[in-house]
């Protein structure tokens, strides 16, 4: 990579916001009665959404070194931070998120592990996604992630954006060659040159008086016509997907990598595609496009938003994922009509928004008391309010 095409990258990675997502602690009575796949169909229309950016999003599955608790990261361009909120609300309401510094997940004097996902067949051809599966898909993946103990860290980091609209046309092109009677092998061009040479050579043993064959009754690929179709029924995406495992021995990361590799497993489908984990010639340089989250077109892959969504998305259950970070107590919006004069008296945060609470006069006459534990601040809190009234010419008694 030349010099001005790294460092343009580099200054690319610091333009983005990264969030923490919290899940809320129980699921609601409506949340209990949506299917499995209701839900992970709701993943799927959160990052259709996020190709709206027309700049990767980064989707994070982690659990850093420091701690036991996986976490769900969300990086965004800081330009289209406010409309990432929105979304986000709107798919997820009582999801909590913050924005966050950093993690690690590597241990400076253990072995780390390393590999970046590709299919292994032509990519036009589907992997099997959630609307095949009878259990959730992320289940699996997690399964991993909890074997992790102090000190060892996992990752799963997915860098994502809408693909070209030639991506669309090429498979359409295929379904329509398809229909006129091609295998999908010649449809997807994986033949052309060994049949145009087989075409080219029989023109010359063919002899004149031999009998025409009659032509053969075309055969038309339904299936392969309605995978396609499948595929490109949902918005295709360009994608990195990137895997890591840190731990104290090589034997610990060989173990819990090649348990990690192994829920991929469950997408793969004879005679369509699968995943296969490609590991990189160079840790070092795919540590580094992991930790400044830098999209690397030799690890590249087309899926549609289904198959993206059926290993990212958040876990149906508590039950199912008892170690994901969760909101530990619930939250409630501040009253619609808070006063707008009156000393202030603290700030209220509720999905992010910051509001002002003030106390009015009359209130704070026949309603105030300040009761706490020693340390907690309560000396402060009237300071604070003698300040105010001092400011605001008030008088003051102690």
């Amino acid at each position: 990579m030349r010099k001005g095409t790294f460092a343009t990258l580099l200054k690319k990675s610091f333009k983005y916001e990264l969030f923490l997502i919290k899940l809320p602690p129980e699921e609601s009575p409506k949340e209990k009665q949506q299917s499995l796949k209701e839900k992970i169909s709701m993943a799927e229309q959160f990052i259709t959404i996020l190709t709206n950016f027309k700049k990767p999003v980064v989707l994070e599955i982690a659990l850093p070194e420091i701690g036991e608790e996986i976490a769900y990261y969300v990086a965004v361009p800081k330009e289209f931070e406010e409309s990432f909120k929105k979304h986000l609300l709107s798919f997820y309401p009582k999801a909590y998120f913050e924005k966050t510094k950093d993690y690690n997940i590597f241990n400076s004097r253990g072995v780390t592990m390393g590999a970046y996902l590709k299919q292994a067949e032509n990519w036009m051809l589907p992997i099997k996604t959630y609307n095949e599966l009878e259990a959730d898909p992320i289940n699996s993946i997690l399964n991993a992630f909890k074997l992790q103990k102090e000190g060892e860290g996992i990752a799963m980091q997915i860098i994502f954006s809408s693909a070209p609209k030639s991506l669309k046309k090429q498979i359409t092109q295929v379904i329509k060659d398809l229909k006129e009677g091609q295998s999908l092998k010649d449809a997807l061009g994986e033949d052309t040159f060994k049949n145009a040479l087989k075409t080219f050579t029989s023109s010359f043993s063919t002899s004149s008086n031999e009998k025409k064959e009659e032509p053969k009754p075309k055969t038309i690929d339904e299936n392969s016509i309605k995978l396609l179709e499948a595929k490109i029924s949902k918005l295709l995406c360009t994608v990195n997907v990137r895997l890591f495992v840190s731990t104290a021995t090589k034997e610990r990361t060989e173990e819990t990598f090649n348990t990690l590799l192994a829920a991929f497993d469950q997408f793969d489908v004879p005679l369509r595609n699968r995943f296969k984990a490609i590991k990189p010639k160079n840790l070092n340089k795919f540590v580094f496009n992991y930790a400044f989250r830098l999209f690397d077109p030799k690890e590249e892959i087309y899926l549609n938003t289904e198959e993206l969504a059926s290993f990212w998305h958040f876990p149906m259950t508590v039950e199912n994922a008892p170690q994901a970070k969760r909101v530990k107590s619930r939250e409630a919006p501040p009253p619609t009509e808070l006063p707008e004069e009156g000393i202030i008296i603290g700030e209220s945060i509720y999905q992010n928004q910051k509001r002002i609470v003030r106390i009015l006069p009359n209130d704070r006459r026949r309603h105030l008391y300040t009761v706490g534990q020693t340390g907690v601040g309560k000396s402060v809190f009237l300071t604070n309010m003698a300040v105010q009234d001092i400011q605001e010419g008030r008088g003051v008694c102690i």
